[in-house]
């Protein structure tokens, strides 16, 4: 019995989004007594702490434009997506926000 519902859990978690997974994986860590995983950080907010110049290369290639450019901030587009991204002095991701 415990493979079956196992195996459901996982079936229904391979068509759910992201956050959706997160509640179906809380539910099974709770099933099997487990202590809830650390939360994990998604885009845009998991490029906060990153370098800069190699996370702007991989957004480049992945669609997105830069629009804008100040010494502090960088603006990107990509469809109907906006992405600003706050730069520190040293060059690393402070802050990053997803606009629709």
């Amino acid at each position: 019995m415990n493979d079956l519902v196992f195996k459901r859990n996982l079936a229904i978690r391979s068509v759910l989004s992201l956050e959706q997974r997160q509640v179906i994986n809380d539910y099974v860590r709770a099933w099997l007594g487990i202590a809830p995983a650390e939360p994990v950080a998604v885009f845009p907010q998991n490029l906060v702490g990153t370098d800069a110049n190699t996370t702007l290369a991989n957004l480049e290639a992945e669609g997105w434009e830069v629009v804008f450019s100040t010494p502090g901030e960088i603006g990107m587009n990509r469809d109907s997506e906006a992405l600003n991204l706050g730069i520190s002095r040293n060059g690393e991701i402070i802050s990053a926000e997803l606009l629709n």
